[in-house]
């Protein structure tokens, strides 16, 4: 788990559901939850360190402007170019863009989301992209 490779535990650990009516008492023991739509995940996503998106959704979970330039954003669950959990302007502004799985399924998840990176060829390895903008939050 991500609390596995970290040296110091985390502060304070939000979980954002889209039914936090259904979160069990096992979540719930392990930190706050909001509801994915509500007036409080700006206000999350705006403090986060570290921001782990792991479900099959097909549209950004989050406007980009809502994390800040320096945050970690783990997105494991959507993994189709035609389905992403994270907005291609936060996609666009990434230091480090790694995708997994088929190395035909990661240049087109990458070319979908960077669009500015169309040249990728069919050998190049998405790997290291470099900073764009700037979002200053904290």
């Amino acid at each position: 788990t991500l609390a596995d490779v970290v040296s110091e535990p985390f502060a304070d650990v939000t979980f954002v559901s889209r039914a936090p009516e259904n979160v069990g008492d096992d979540v719930i023991s392990r930190g706050s939850v909001v509801a994915a739509v509500s007036p409080e995940l700006d206000a999350v996503l705006t403090r986060a360190d570290v921001v782990v998106c792991a479900t099959p959704a097909e549209e950004p979970l989050f406007s980009a402007d809502a994390v800040c330039r320096d945050v970690v954003v783990i997105a494991m669950g959507s993994h189709s170019p035609d389905a992403r959990e994270v907005p291609g302007a936060l996609m666009a502004r990434a230091q480090v863009v790694g995708a997994g799985g088929h190395r035909e399924n990661a240049l087109g998840i990458a070319r979908q989301q960077l669009p500015w990176r169309q040249h990728l060829s069919r050998n190049a390895c998405p790997a290291s992209v470099p900073a764009s903008g700037s979002n200053s939050c904290r």
